[in-house]
């Protein structure tokens, strides 16, 4: 019965868009219908492909199937590439209707597709009588979209043309495409009915799109009409929203669009668009058409709860992770953390369907809230978001301040006065600065109340109207976002000044502005693993603060915007993630973070941005990075100038953090910058508002230097590969340095720029990068391989070693850059020296070495600007080649170049290279900045094979003050005082980790530790104990620095690891472990405690002691309860933000060795499960997940797999590890032999961890994980390997 109904329903679905098709061909005009044979795929051969076509196999492994009733009952046509550098494609020959006037083609069809490498496309190419081709058109390609897009051109016919070719094809490709209801229709004339189409998009909504502009009406505005399934017609009864037209929308092909995000996964809706004149009687209408909404695997990243009050209750709104497994969610009043759900505050507000997506509650849950999911693994907490006006940047409290600071005659008064006169002169006939222009108006009506500043506002707002375009040039999308930020602003601040007509106009306004948000589409936010791109905040920040700020206001869709807000805070939580690193840095130049609405969008209290952005550490970033010269340059780095470039930026940064030492230390930067006591004075120039705004009036600025020591301690971030040093914050002959590596591709500008380097003093840029001039070689101060500059980030750089140096701004720097560079090896070993001696303020030591099995031509540079220095003069010293480069104020930039055999050194005027050639090269360069030119090498001797040991300690590292003199007492004398730096290395360069003094070095540790347990072993045993605060995610990193188990450090295991599609969560390289955990001050002799702060006992735990496990590590314990535990039983937190080691002794380096028998791969898998039954070297595989999921008709299991339930392991009274007796009898139980090898898999490789661990603990020699788990088995495996909807246990 049921598969009666099921074709029925399919049967339906192609009458009901089949007699749509042909509504729209013969509305107007004639057509000749479909010329193609089977466009729809019905007709299919015996082998499954498609009737009427020709299959092309030019070369490789290729398939063309038909998938019967797969998209909205379609058959749809599969067409694949099985491997890389494929060729394959179907095609069919038309011939054309002549000596008739349909002289066009519409050319239509649905796709989507999956290309891993190279591309697809579809070609018509039109063919004369004897088989001559006249034209051959390129319509679109086909291989970047992984949901079904509907796609239609008009095509005219040349003359001559008897017959049409129509090709789609894979080229030297690796991927899938998919193609529906291809149509290729022969017309007499142009135009068309009002087009309409309804497709999903990339994150679970359908959007609309339609065109009336043909018919030429005057359409004042479009009410649409909705209907859950599929029907015939649509009345009044089917009203969904309501909203105003604009028809000087622009050039695109459709004049307007909806976002429907009220819609629901996997259910059919059908639609129509009318179109309603001036009297409010219908002009024309589309035809009826139909969507249904898909949502890509892993597109929802972050869990989400909004709070929005209403006139009579409170709207929570969510969306969890598009992985989320839950089918429940329990929402809290009173509180934002699962530990106090059991305190006084905690109100239960009540549980509700996940599909529901919204609760409505009344207005005495005044919040915070708090969201969990059934299952745990979704939580989110919001504040009642405020919506009243002002809402953005002044609140009550903060317009007193500053009416106050205006009173009392501090610069806030000077620049007021200045915006006035700004304002009172604005050129009317500078109609690109028109928003800017309406905000600043409003700024000084909030702030004064004159009436003249309120009625300037609202005309330039109105002004404004007349600019929305929507043209498919990039820079007008982005100055579309700012102008709509600014002229938010304007609606803000006036808001109370402006009439209800006027409101009600600037409504409308706005809400056609969300209409062409919503139509950006191609904005560099499709990838949903990268979402760097500047482009996200603009338009994302932007299309949030927009429906935030007119949310509530008459006739705003307030229930359709909800869900797209959750859907804008994912992309935007996304891009800060993405793009920043933890230090600030953003490959595209700091500047960029001016464009963004995150600031305002965060001032109304949506706490899940407001966390990620205090998370950055930018105002630190800020110190290393701007000088004190008269022009406020900055370092310069990813493709941001070299010129001032914070306009915008500095302001916001003044309230960063709530940090009150850093706040001093950045305040003083700004006043000596760009505010008051700086030479320019300019307070950011266009954005001087925010300096009255956000400047810090009752904080007292404090020299960086003595207030805030880290300003003046390396800056390192290997997560970006970025590196910057700076002696002192005292005038414009500070020394600023930067090194850059490109250690992560994303979107948007994505060139390495490996080994940059950028440089700062003496009022002069010694050294700069290319900004976005890529191509041009001679901007670059890196090396430069074959001449080419063009090296897109593929595998990136990374980090080996870095550390500061004491009581200095100097330090150590060791990265690798093969993958940016292409070859074998790449690596640059770096020291900074910020000492003075004599003349000599800084020592630069830096070695790099290239191999390769290919020889290359090897350009290593610098490059300068010809305006920054005088000259640049060549020589020798003591046989080593030199350069000067003569700066300003009488200061010099020296180097020396060490093993010069077989270098050319050039030199053009404004650019040093060192040439060299060969398979295996290297330099070995000096670089020193000296106050005047009295330098000379014999004054200071790097020796380079200290350098590759890496300096220690910045009190031991001393040049050798020898010259380079020979003899054999000499090396005596070298060696002498090599020996003695070595012993001051080890007594000032110390690590400390607690050791227990009561506990026999002999004592065996427990692997499942109580909470006094540790306790006692953190104050008395002699061994060496090393207490890791486990992540897998870096989502409590912030956590651990707010508090932690005391000595404990954070341990990120996901560090160096490359995810894949299949394996999210993968190992890293020997080496680099090795590197980090030295790094993190542990060596082999530690015994490793792990913890976590699970909700459920541990988790992430059990994952990190398998990492450890893997690789080889045996002295290993599970901290049981992890830190809720130890927080409810010993309450000692430590409260730092340091990850420094802290062992008493030097560290010794951390070294593993691979247990291949940890680990199972997919292949083993498959193998496993291909044995007998009855065959001894068959191994059980035990699944963690929870038994909906295993038994589950939407997820299921493996063959033969059986259910062991991670959460059946824990009381869930007090989340500890059940006893011994209690896992033995689980075991048992569930069939698990401890004499014998056995997998244990789960859905990411997580909790399959916990069962491992369980099981060494009662005894087995060899638990394996499978690594990759069901996560990459659904994907891979196919479908007679997945079982679904059994019901019931399976027997291994």
């Amino acid at each position: 019965m049921f598969k009666i109904h099921n074709n029925l329903y399919y049967y339906l679905i192609n009458i009901f868009l089949l007699i749509i098709i042909e509504k729209i061909v013969n509305v107007n005009g004639l057509s000749t219908g479909n010329l193609l044979i089977n466009g729809n795929f019905s007709q299919i051969e015996s082998g499954g492909t498609p009737t009427n076509w020709t299959i092309s196999k030019s070369s490789g492994n290729t398939t063309v199937i038909v998938i019967p009733n797969a998209y909205l009952g379609f058959n749809i046509v599969q067409i694949s590439a099985l491997g890389y550098n494929i060729s394959s494609g179907f095609y069919q020959f038309i011939s054309l209707e002549q000596n008739s006037n349909k002289t066009f083609l519409i050319l239509s069809m649905w796709r989507k597709g999956s290309m891993i490498y190279s591309s697809a496309g579809t070609r018509i190419s039109f063919h004369n009588t004897t088989n001559h081709m006249i034209r051959d058109y390129y319509r679109f390609s086909l291989s970047g979209n992984m949901i079904w897009i509907y796609e239609e051109i008009l095509i005219s016919i040349p003359i001559g043309a008897s017959y049409i070719k129509f090709h789609t094809y894979l080229y030297n490709s690796y991927g899938t495409i998919f193609l529906t209801n291809v149509s290729v229709e022969q017309i007499d004339i142009p135009k068309l009915p009002p087009t309409f189409i309804v497709k999903p998009t990339i994150d679970g909504v359908l959007q609309l799109k339609w065109n009336f502009t043909t018919n030429g009406l005057n359409i004042s505005n479009y009410t649409i009409y909705r209907s859950e399934g599929i029907v015939s017609t649509l009345n009044s009864s089917n009203f969904f929203v309501s909203f105003p037209s604009q028809l000087n929308y622009g050039f695109n092909v459709y004049e307007s669009n909806y976002i429907d995000n009220a819609v629901c996964l996997n259910k059919v809706y059908t639609y129509q668009v009318l179109a309603f004149g001036d009297n409010g009687t219908i002009l024309d209408k589309t035809n009826l058409q139909i969507g249904q909404a898909i949502l890509l695997n892993n597109y929802q990243n972050v869990s989400i709860l909004i709070a929005l009050k209403r006139t009579n209750d409170i709207h929570l709104s969510w969306k969890l992770q598009s992985t989320s497994k839950a089918t429940n969610v329990t929402i809290y009043n009173g509180i934002n953390q699962i530990l106090n759900i059991r305190s006084n505050n905690a109100q239960l507000i009540g549980t509700y369907p996940i599909v529901n997506m919204k609760a409505i509650v009344s207005l005495s849950f005044t919040g915070p809230y708090l969201l969990i999911s059934d299952d745990g693994n979704d939580i989110a907490t919001s504040k009642l978001i405020n919506l009243t006006h002002f809402q953005l940047s002044l609140k009550q409290e903060r317009l007193d301040l500053l009416r106050q600071q205006i009173q009392n005659q501090t610069q806030a008064k000077s620049i007021l006065d200045q915006l006035i006169r700004e304002t009172l002169t604005y050129p009317w006939t500078d109609s690109d600065s028109y928003a800017r222009h309406a905000r600043n108006a409003a700024f000084i009506y909030a702030i004064t109340g004159n009436q003249t500043f309120l009625n300037i506002s609202y005309s330039s707002l109105m002004k404004g109207k007349l600019n929305y375009t929507i043209s498919s040039h990039d820079s007008n999308k982005l100055d579309f976002g700012t102008k709509t930020v600014a002229r938010l602003l304007a609606f803000d601040w006036a808001y109370h000044g402006f009439t209800t007509q006027q409101r009600h106009e600037l409504i409308k306004d706005f809400q056609y502005a969300a209409m062409i948000f919503s139509n950006y589409q191609d904005d560099h936010s499709i990838d949903n693993d990268d979402k760097a791109s500047n482009w996200v905040a603009i338009l994302k920040s932007a299309e949030s603060m927009l429906h935030l700020n007119a949310y509530n206001e008459d006739d705003y869709p307030n229930d359709q915007v909800e869900r797209r807000i959750l859907f804008l805070l994912n992309e935007i939580k996304l891009h800060i993630d993405h793009s920043y690193g933890s230090s600030g840095y953003m490959q595209e130049g700091m500047g960029y973070i001016t464009y963004t609405a995150i600031y305002h969008t965060k001032d109304v209290g949506i706490s899940l941005l407001y966390e990620a952005w205090s998370a950055k550490d930018w105002s630190n970033f800020a110190l290393h990075t701007y000088s004190l010269r008269s022009d406020a340059s900055s370092l310069q780095f990813g493709v941001g100038p070299y010129q001032f470039y914070c306009a915008g930026l500095l302001p916001f940064l003044l309230e960063h953090k709530n940090d009150t030492r850093m706040n001093a230390a950045f305040k003083w930067l700004y006043d000596h910058v760009v505010g008051k006591n700086s030479l320019m004075k300019d307070y950011d120039l266009n954005n001087r508002i925010w300096s009255i705004i956000y400047y810090p009036y009752l904080i007292s600025s404090q020299n960086p230097s003595i207030i805030y020591p880290q300003s003046t301690s390396l800056l390192i971030d290997n997560r970006d590969g970025f590196y910057a040093f700076r002696n002192r914050y005292q005038d414009r002959n500070d020394i600023l340095i930067a090194l850059e590596n490109s250690h992560r591709k994303r979107s948007g500008w994505s060139q390495h720029q490996g080994f940059g380097f950028s440089i700062i003093s003496h009022d002069t840029i010694w050294i700069r990068m290319p900004s976005k001039s890529m191509t041009n070689t001679s901007l670059f101060s890196t090396p430069i391989i074959d001449g080419k500059t063009d090296f897109p980030i593929k595998n990136g750089g990374y980090g080996k070693n870095a550390f500061a140096f004491n009581n200095q701004g100097g330090g150590y720097v060791s990265v690798d850059s093969s993958g940016n560079f292409r070859i074998q090896l790449a690596q640059r070993e770096m020291f900074v020296d910020m000492i003075v001696r004599n003349q000599t303020e800084t020592i630069l030591g830096i070695y790099d070495q290239f191999y390769d099995n290919i020889s290359h031509n090897f350009d290593w540079q610098l490059s300068t600007i010809p305006n920054e220095i005088n000259n640049i003069i060549l020589g020798y010293e003591n046989n080593l080649p030199t350069f000067v480069i003569n700066g300003k104020n009488g200061s010099w930039y020296k180097g020396w170049l060490y093993e010069s055999q077989g270098i050319r050194f050039i030199n053009n005027g404004y650019l040093i290279r060192i040439n060299r050639i060969g398979f295996n090269v290297s330099f070995k360069i000096v670089l020193a900045i000296l106050e005047q030119k009295g330098i000379n090498i014999s004054d200071v001797c790097i020796q380079f094979d200290l350098l590759t040991q890496g300096v220690k300690n910045s009190n031991s590292f001393i040049p050798i003050i020898t010259g380079i003199l020979g003899g054999f007492a000499l090396l005596i004398i070298i060696i002498i005082i090599g020996i003695c730096i070595n012993k001051r290395i080890k007594k000032n360069n110390r690590l400390y980790f607690s050791k227990v003094k009561s506990m026999t070095s002999t004592e065996i540790i427990p692997a499942l530790l109580s909470c006094r347990q540790l306790k006692d072993l953190l104050q008395s045993s002699s061994k060496q104990i090393a207490v890791l605060e486990a992540d897998i995610s870096k989502q409590v990193e912030a956590d651990f620095k707010a508090g932690h188990i005391p000595k404990a450090r954070y341990f990120d295991q996901l560090e160096y690891t490359t995810p894949t599609a299949f394996i999210p969560r993968g190992l890293p390289d020997v080496k680099s472990f090795e590197d980090y955990l030295t790094r993190l001050g542990i060596s082999n002799e530690h015994h490793i405690v792990l913890y976590d702060r699970s909700p459920s006992g541990f988790f992430a735990a059990s994952r990190a002691w398998f990492l450890f496990k893997t690789y080889g590590v045996d002295k290993l314990s599970i901290l049981d309860g992890g830190f809720n535990a130890w927080k409810r039983e010993i309450n000692e937190i430590e409260k730092d933000e340091s990850n420094d080691s802290k062992e008493e002794e030097e560290t010794k380096r951390f070294t593993v060795k691979l247990n291949e028998k940890m680990v199972r791969n997919f292949d083993q898998m498959v193998s496993n499960i291909s044995l007998d039954k009855d065959n001894i070297e068959r191994l059980k595989v035990f699944d963690a997940r929870p038994p909906n999921l295993f038994y589950g008709a939407d997820a299921g299991h493996m063959p033969n797999a059986i259910n062991l339930p991670y959460g059946s392991l824990f009381d869930q009274a007090n989340q500890y590890l059940k006893s011994k007796d209690q896992l033995e009898e689980i075991f048992n139980k569930a069939g698990v032999d401890l004499s014998k090898p056995t997998i244990y898999t789960c859905q990411g490789g997580i909790t399959a961890s916990t069962l491992a661990f369980v099981a060494d603990l009662l005894g087995q020699k060899e638990p394996s994980v499978y690594m990759g788990a069901f996560t990459e088995w659904q994907q891979r495996a196919p479908p007679e390997l997945i079982i679904k909807g059994d019901g019931k246990p399976t027997n291994n």
